[in-house]
């Protein structure tokens, strides 16, 4: 069964490595993340419902969950932050909302 979560992403700026474009605003995202004591890169599907520019970085809001159904789903529930990856590019911190 998969883990449907709310998050909170916070995206790196492009002086901190982050993207050079602007995040999505709103829709379905694919990135990746590599979680703690897990060998293995995960795929995620994240759909976005809003994004915001603040004064220092851009904020998305929305839910997130793997795309696999092996994946380690009950460690959404179990982690506060990962990190979210374009390749081998850190892009954004993502913080679960507590359910």
């Amino acid at each position: 069964m998969y883990t449907n979560v709310s998050v909170k992403i916070i995206w790196l700026t492009f002086i901190e490595g982050g993207r050079q474009s602007p995040p999505p605003l709103t829709g379905f995202y694919y990135p990746t993340t590599q979680l703690p004591y897990e060998p293995n890169s995960w795929s995620l599907a994240i759909e976005i419902i809003h994004t915001q520019q603040e004064p220092e970085h851009w904020i998305s809001e929305g839910y997130m969950q793997f795309l696999v159904e092996h994946a380690p789903h009950h460690l959404l529930e179990e982690l506060e932050k990962i990190e979210i990856y374009e390749g081998a590019k850190k892009v954004a911190d993502v913080f679960i909302q507590c359910q």
